[in-house]
């Protein structure tokens, strides 16, 4: 067996032409895009998750579920859980929701309705929270101070 039997060309400088490394680059450059790309998909979905997990903890019913998220939506929050977690957040879009439901040709009706359901969902998203700094103020008011001017 002689080497010319195998027709097998390795790379060689004269064999690598422009064309060749165009296309590896490309390739490779497509590869870091796709997994760019699929990571920050994977990472909303995951911030999505966790927010759907959460309206269903607060035991919104379907509609003020479905607000909730249009809100999130209409607004594009890169991070939904914020407006659960703050309410100075919720408070800031609700009331561009109110803006822009009032100035809106709807019927009073829809209207009232609107504003009455991101009301309730206020209250059910924050009222333990309000719960907890009133039991801690009452704690604080019933907790004896001593006198440290004697008796």
């Amino acid at each position: 067996m002689n080497g010319s039997e195998f027709k097998f060309d390795f790379i060689t400088p004269n064999a690598l032409n422009a064309t060749i490394i165009v296309w590896f680059f490309v390739i490779v450059a497509a590869c870091i895009c796709v997994f760019t790309v699929g990571s920050y998909l994977w990472k909303r979905y995951l911030k999505n998750r966790e927010f759907r997990f959460e309206m269903q903890t607060l035991g919104l019913d379907t509609e003020q579920e479905g607000t909730l998220a249009a809100i999130v939506k209409r607004y594009r929050m890169d991070e939904p859980m914020s407006i659960l977690l703050s309410e100075q957040i919720f408070d800031e879009m609700a009331t561009r929701e109110m803006v822009r439901i009032l100035s809106s040709p709807a019927s009073a009706e829809i209207k009232e309705k609107y504003i009455g359901e991101l009301y309730d969902i206020r209250q059910r998203t924050y009222q333990h929270e309000c719960e907890a700094y009133e039991d801690s103020v009452a704690q604080s008011a019933n907790t004896p101070t001593s006198n440290p001017a004697g008796a």
